[in-house]
Parts: structure tokens; C-alpha cells; sequence
């Protein structure tokens, strides 16, 4: 199996090449230096020579025999017990080499050292200073230093590398080729011994942990010792006491620092912290140690050698370690690999994106990509930032299939226009919500969600007018119909954060009362109290007047109502009975109890209406208008008219989703279909306000910003999904986009103003139509009739009733009513 995946490995096959070169020049490297040493034997002295050394053996004789001829020369009386050529240098030898204090007279040769021994001071120092003349008379220069006193040298004046240097670094180097096979030929393996780790009991791993500190610690001892004697042969009988005693002291320190409390898959910056401080407190006692016992060949420069090592080992091993279980806690070695990723935006959300990423068994970030150029090619958190023109070939590159936006201050015109770019690339398309979803500084993966049409409607949000917000609400007992609806439940949001006295959810779905209320019960706020949810219909007085006197209604926000085109199509009675019998009674009753701002939800679809529903809307505006002539009226009455909302019940957006999610097709009715579309908190903040503008009979029409085609939103809702259009451009692609026909009563473009008698108000966003109405007793007698209409399930009148009262209707089909 390993030969398989050596061969079909490229990579793997040219480390296990290289290993095994790396470790043939490491075993068979002939040695390079030899030392020529020699020991001079007199009655009353011992000379030991040691001269610099030579790279082959043949130029050491060489050296030997004249060193030979210099001593006979200069000391006829002398005797040459030894000399001979070496590759390892004894301890004494080495002591001598590297310039510290010895215990015996030393001179200072021009190409070595010598080291003088007698029972008799004056011999020895007659020896040195003997030498040290004879030289000078031969051209040398020879200092002589007396015992116990260092000597101005450092090993690298006599030797360079020996041969254990270099046959080190081959040794290095095989580990190295070695480390990269396992890397490429190890997952499988990896992940399997990091899934069996995670399974083993909590004492079991914190003694896998301390073992590995240990080893680290006498690995570390030894390279400290090498690093300060430069060769990688060191005396380790002067080592092992010291090997002995470092566990013994680290050991209490590390558990006193809580090495072994993290967990290790989780360590971060403060457990690489705790290693920094223990590891410096380890040092320090152990350099205690070495002054107080005076350990032969271990200077103190060891001890802070080997404190350096072991913060870069002990570290290093965590962090490794944190990666490899991360990766098998995260990973499958046999499932599906995780998704590789781009997150667009190196700032700060990005780089929270990015560490949450590394936890996650569904994503692999890859590269970072940012507008700011002084990032380009830099790393953060691991990752390369990128520009934003290199990002189609690191797909390609890559492999990427899905790009995470991490820009959540951008504005919306300019995020449009990242989604545009990102349209053309075969990647799917994923953004963390914005600033304020964010203000709690952390990032998880559960914040990303799909980009969403909002994220396309290229304009920002004006901000709201907090004393627009404040006047109908604070301190104040407000009612909201249709409370569970999309955008009754959005109002009550929005109410909740003003601080109102009370509010009165008003719903007649039991369930959709339910979430609502426990969604606002659920708040970080003391609002128990406030929130009180009534069931009951718009369309029963006796109800209403008992809930407005119960609560002393103040403010009522009218947002109940049957507004899906289709379905009112084919229920005309029950869509009037509801829209404006239900807007009729309600507001009656409004006024009966002295309610002082009764504001009601309208559509756009109440322009020139082709439908039912349309038309009942724009009835109930009427109903509203009538009533604000009635002189001494106690209530304003408001009405805001606003297009498709997103996320509402009846918006496309979601069935494009589920549709895309299904493989398709995606329905469109016409390709020539445009909307208005404004998200949902936006326009149930404009609602607020407009109400608190009203002084009686106003419509205040929302500014939409610029209509979207329907057919250009499922074809990039596709595409930000990172699947491709099948049509016959493209016969391959992944989702069909099929063309269903209007809809009865459905209409190509729908508009907001029936006029163009329009003036603007102290809000950029809100403006105020001036439309006809119907006089009190005109509407007292039409919604008589309605009722009669609608009671008897009679569409037939019910059309005509509504043809005389709304002279725009101009219907799209005939009479569609199921019950018909």
C-alpha cells in the first residue's frame, strides 16, 4: 500500500528519494578535519599540543611530522611520546579548544594550543615561557596564560565543521525528506491515530502531553550543549547529571502553570503564553542549579540556550499537535472533503471568520482576497491575502467552490457590486450578515447565510429619524393587527426596541401568535409585561372594542390582511370580507374609542389595480380617507403604500431558493416581469415613521429605489448559488428557468402613485400622494353593500361594487372564485 502511494505520489517519491541521498551521505561522509595532536614527555613536564585542523588525513601527517621536526629542533631534550591524527576530540581537548579557564599553565599557538602539566610550578612556567621564545626567534608569537584564566579565543579560530557537523547537517536534511514522505503518505494514518487519541481518557493524553515535554526538554539539553560547544559531539558525562535534574524541576513548574489543564485541539494564544512564562521560570531555576553545583562543561549560557529551545519546541509541538486533532476531530479520511473557500475581506470579521473556519468539518479556508493593496501577498491567520483580479485563476488554481464575503461595513452599492463580479465566477456565493448582527465582536460559521436578493438592491438604508420612531410609540399602548404576519411582526420588533407602555399583539393564527410572542419574550429586555397577545379576527367589532377599551389603545398599526394575489383571486368574498370589512370595523371602532393614530399597511398593488386584491386595498384606503373628513375626528388616520417586501409570505424569493435547492426549474411567469422589492426592517421602519407624519387622510407612498426583473434575480440567484443556467446556450448547465404565464390577476409592472400629484416630506424616503376620495355616506353605502355582497358569497356583485368604487380596476381575467 505504501509503494502504491509512493509511486502514484509525485512529491512523495521525490522526499523518499532525497531521504534516502540525505542519509547515504550521512552514514558514508568521510571526515573532513583531522586533528594533529601530540604529547611531549619530560622528567619534569607533559606537553600536549593540539594544532588546528586539517581536511585530510594525509595533510595531518604531513602536519605531524613537522611538528615533529619543530620540537626535536627547538628541544633536542624532549621526549615525542604520542602523536597521532584524530577525528574526535576528548573532553580535555575540547576544553582546551574552546578558550575557557583550565586548571594548568597554556599557550596560545599560531596554529593551536598547548597545554603544559608539571609537579613544579617553575618547570611548567619555565616550559611556557621557553616556548613562547623559541617561537619568537622563529618568526612565531606565542602567548602564554597563566591556570584558571580564559584565554581571548572561540572554537571557530582553530577549527571550522567537524566531520559530525557536517555529517549532521546530511543527518538534518534526511529527517527533513523523511518528515515531508510522511506528511505526503500519512493522512490516513494521521487521522486515525488523532480519532483513537480523541477517544482516550483525559489522564491519558495530559501523560502523552508530559512525555512529549520531556522528551522535548533532553533533546533541547543536548542541542544547547552542542550550540555552545559548536559540534554536534558533546561530553555526555558532564550532560547526564543535568538530564536528570531538568524533568525533575520542569515538571512542577509546568503543572503549577497549567500546561496540562488545555485541551489540546482548542490551545491558543493564552496557552502558548502559560508555556512562554513556565518555560522562563524552568530556566531560571535551572540556571540556579548550575551556579550552586558547579557542573563540569555546563556554563550558564546553557541553561538560557536551553530555555530558548524548549519555548520554540514545547510551543511548536502544541500547536502542531492543536492541527493535527483539529483536523481529525474535523476531517474524514474516507468521507467527503471539506469545501474550499475564499473569504473575500481581510479585515477584522474576516480573520474571526477564518479561525472559526479552522474547527469546521463542512469548510477549508484557502486564501484571503482584499481591496487594500498594502496586504497583497501578505499571510494572516496562515492564509495569503490576494487582490480582487487574482481571484477567477485561484479558483481555477485552487479548486474553489465557495466564496464567504466578510465585509460586513461595506456599503450595499458596493457589495452589489462585488456580487456582480462573482456572478461570472463558478463559485457559489456566501456573506455574513452586517454590522449591527455583528456587534458583539465574535463570528461564527452559523452567521453566514446565502446572499439574498437584500444584498442586491444596491442602495443603503437611510437611517431612521429617532424622534419619527418615538412619537406614536414610547411611553404609549400600541396595537398591531396581524401581529404574525411578515410584516406585522417586523413592526412589532421595531415598536418593542421604542419603548412602548404596552403592546397588543393582535392575531387570528394561533400559531404565528404564539412565535411571535415567544420570539419577543425570548428579547434581552424586561418585557413580559408589555407584550400581550390576543387571538380574534379585524373582522369582529364587539372584539376590537373590547381589546382597545381593555388596553387604552393609543396607536394602532393596521397590518392584517389577505394579500396573495392567486389565492384572493380565487376567494374574492373572503379577501373583501377580510381587507375591508376587517379595515372598516377596525378603524370604526378605532375612532369610537378615541385611538389617536390608526395607521394602515397598504400595497402597491392598490395602483390601477388588475386584481381582487389590489382593489380591496385600495377600498380600504378609501375606507380610511372617508373617515379622516368626519369633522372632530379623535384619530389621524394614516395610510403607507409600499411594494413587495422581501421574505414576506407571499415574495418570490424564497420559492426561487427552495426551487434552486430542489435542482429546479425555476417558474417565472414572464421574462418581461419587474418589481419593486425593499426588505422587511426597512419598511417597517418607514411604516413608523410615515404614521407619525399623517395629520388625517394621507397616503405616504415609500421610495422603492430602482424596479428589479424577476427573471435577472433567479438567473443571479443561480449563479451566487454556484450552479449554471440550462438553456440552449447551454444544454449542460445545472437549473432550468421555465416561463409559467401571468398569474390571474397578476401584472407585468406595478407602480405606487396613481397620479402624479406627489410632494415630499421631512423624510428622503417617504413622499405623500394626493388621490381622490369617497365621501362618508359614499362609503357608508358601498361597504353596506360589500357586506351583503360578501356574506352571500355573491362575486359576481362583489366585482361590480368594487368596479363602481375603484375606477382604475381594470380586471386581468373574469370571475376565478372557486365557490363560484
Amino acid at each position: 500500500m505504501l509503494l502504491t502511494l509512493l509511486f502514484r505520489n509525485w512529491k512523495a517519491l521525490t522526499a523518499g528519494f532525497l531521504a534516502t541521498v540525505f542519509a547515504m551521505l550521512a552514514l558514508f561522509q568521510q571526515p573532513r578535519e583531522h586533528y594533529p595532536v601530540v604529547k611531549i614527555t619530560n622528567d619534569d613536564l607533559v606537553t600536549t599540543i593540539l594544532v588546528r585542523a586539517t581536511t585530510t588525513s594525509t595533510s595531518c601527517e604531513e602536519t605531524l611530522k613537522n611538528i615533529a621536526f619543530s620540537i626535536h629542533s627547538a628541544c633536542s631534550t624532549c621526549n615525542t611520546e604520542k602523536s597521532s591524527c584524530t577525528t574526535r576530540l576528548t573532553s580535555q581537548d575540547a576544553e582546551l579548544l574552546s578558550g575557557k579557564a583550565i586548571a594548568n599553565y597554556s599557550a596560545l599557538l599560531p596554529n593551536g594550543v598547548a597545554q603544559y602539566e608539571s609537579n613544579s610550578k617553575p618547570v611548567a612556567q619555565q616550559a611556557c615561557l621557553l616556548s613562547a621564545q623559541q617561537s619568537a626567534n622563529k618568526g612565531f608569537s606565542v602567548r602564554c596564560y597563566e591556570p584558571n584564566v580564559e584565554r581571548p579565543l572561540v572554537s571557530t579560530q582553530l577549527i571550522s565543521a567537524n566531520s559530525e557537523n557536517i555529517q549532521g547537517i546530511w543527518a538534518t536534511l534526511a529527517a527533513a525528506a523523511l518528515l515531508a514522505l510522511a506528511l505526503q503518505l500519512a493522512p490516513p494514518i494521521a487521522y486515525s491515530f488523532g480519532q483513537h487519541a480523541l477517544t482516550l481518557p483525559r489522564q491519558s493524553k495530559q501523560a502523552l502531553i508530559l512525555l512529549s515535554d520531556v522528551l522535548s526538554i533532553e533533546v533541547c539539553l543536548y542541542l544547547a550543549l552542542a550550540t555552545r560547544l559548536d559540534s554536534l559531539w558533546v561530553p555526555m558525562w558532564s550532560l547526564f547529571p543535568l538530564m536528570v535534574a531538568a524533568p525533575a524541576i520542569a515538571l512542577p513548574v509546568f503543572f503549577h502553570f497549567g500546561l496540562y489543564r488545555a485541551v489540546m485541539r482548542y490551545v491558543g494564544l493564552h496557552a502558548i503564553v502559560a508555556v512562554v512564562k513556565a518555560v522562563a521560570a524552568y530556566t531560571l531555576l535551572l540556571a540556579v542549579g548550575i551556579l550552586v553545583f558547579k557542573l563540569k562543561d555546563i556554563s550558564l549560557s546553557v541553561a538560557f540556550i536551553h530555555g530558548l529551545l524548549t519555548t520554540l519546541l514545547i510551543g511548536t509541538s502544541r500547536t502542531l499537535a492543536r492541527q493535527w486533532l483539529s483536523q481529525a476531530q474535523n476531517g474524514s479520511a474516507s468521507g467527503p472533503p471539506r469545501k474550499r473557500t475564499v473569504i473575500f475581506g481581510a479585515g477584522s470579521a474576516g480573520v474571526q471568520l477564518a479561525l472559526a473556519l479552522s474547527h469546521s468539518k463542512e469548510m477549508q479556508p484557502v486564501a484571503f482576497v482584499d481591496d487594500d493593496n498594502k496586504l497583497h501577498g501578505n499571510q494572516i491567520a496562515g492564509l495569503t491575502v490576494y487582490a480582487r483580479q487574482d481571484l477567477a485563476p485561484l479558483i481555477q488554481r485552487e479548486q474553489i467552490t465557495e466564496v464567504l464575503l466578510a465585509i460586513p461595513s461595506t456599503s450595499r452599492a458596493e457589495r452589489n457590486r462585488i456580487i456582480q463580479e462573482l456572478e461570472k465566477l463558478p463559485v457559489q456565493v456566501r456573506t455574513l450578515p452586517g454590522v449591527a448582527s455583528l456587534a458583539e465582536g465574535k463570528v461564527k460559521t452559523s452567521d453566514l447565510r446565502d446572499v439574498e436578493i437584500e444584498d442586491l438592491l444596491g442602495r443603503d438604508p437611510v437611517p431612521p429619524d429617532a424622534t419619527l420612531l418615538k412619537a406614536n410609540i414610547t411611553g404609549k399602548a400600541v396595537m398591531v393587527t396581524g401581529a404574525g404576519g411578515s410584516i406585522g411582526s417586523e413592526l412589532c420588533r421595531q415598536i418593542l426596541a421604542q419603548h412602548p407602555r404596552v403592546l397588543v399583539l393582535y392575531e387570528l393564527n394561533e400559531f404565528a401568535l404564539y412565535s411571535i410572542e415567544q420570539e419577543l419574550l425570548s428579547l434581552p429586555l424586561p418585557v413580559s409585561k408589555k407584550i400581550q397577545p390576543i387571538l380574534g379576527s379585524v373582522t369582529d367589532p364587539a372584539k376590537m372594542a373590547l381589546v382597545l377599551k381593555r388596553f387604552g389603545i393609543e396607536t394602532v398599526f393596521h397590518a392584517a390582511a389577505y394579500k396573495h394575489v392567486p389565492m384572493v383571486e380565487k376567494n374574492p368574498c373572503a379577501g373583501a370580507f377580510n381587507n375591508i370589512l376587517g379595515t372598516w370595523h377596525t378603524a370604526c371602532t378605532a375612532r369610537e374609542h378615541k385611538v389617536e393614530t390608526f395607521v394602515l399597511v397598504s400595497t402597491d398593488k392598490a395602483v390601477r389595480p388588475t386584481n381582487t386584491m389590489g382593489t380591496t386595498k385600495r377600498v380600504a384606503e378609501l375606507v380610511l380617507q372617508a373617515l379622516a373628513q368626519e369633522p372632530f375626528s379623535p384619530t389621524r388616520f394614516v395610510m403607507v403604500r409600499f411594494g413587495n417586501v422581501l421574505g414576506s409570505s407571499g415574495s418570490v424569493v424564497p420559492v426561487f431558493r427552495e426551487q434552486i435547492k430542489n435542482g429546479g426549474p425555476i417558474t417565472v411567469t414572464d421574462p418581461r416581469i419587474i418589481r419593486y422589492f425593499m426588505t422587511i426592517p426597512e419598511a417597517a421602519q418607514l411604516v413608523i415613521q410615515a404614521g407619525a407624519m399623517g395629520h388625517g387622510g394621507d397616503v405616504f407612498v415609500l421610495d422603492m429605489g430602482e424596479p428589479v426583473k424577476i427573471l435577472d434575480m433567479a438567473r443571479r440567484m443561480v449563479h451566487l448559488s454556484g450552479l449554471t443556467i440550462r438553456d440552449n446556450s447551454n444544454p449542460s448547465g445545472d437549473i432550468e428557468i421555465v416561463f409559467s404565464g401571468l398569474r390571474p390577476g397578476e401584472k407585468l409592472y406595478e407602480e405606487l402613485l396613481i397620479g402624479d400629484h406627489v410632494t415630499p416630506t421631512r423624510h428622503p424616503r417617504i413622499q405623500r400622494a394626493n388621490e381622490h376620495k369617497l365621501v362618508m355616506d359614499a362609503m357608508v353605502s358601498l361597504v353596506d353593500a360589500l357586506g351583503l355582497a360578501c356574506n352571500a358569497n355573491d362575486s359576481d356583485l362583489l366585482r361590480e361594487l368594487l368596479l363602481s368604487a375603484v375606477k382604475e380596476f381594470e380586471p386581468q381575467c373574469g370571475n376565478e372564485d372557486l365557490l363560484h
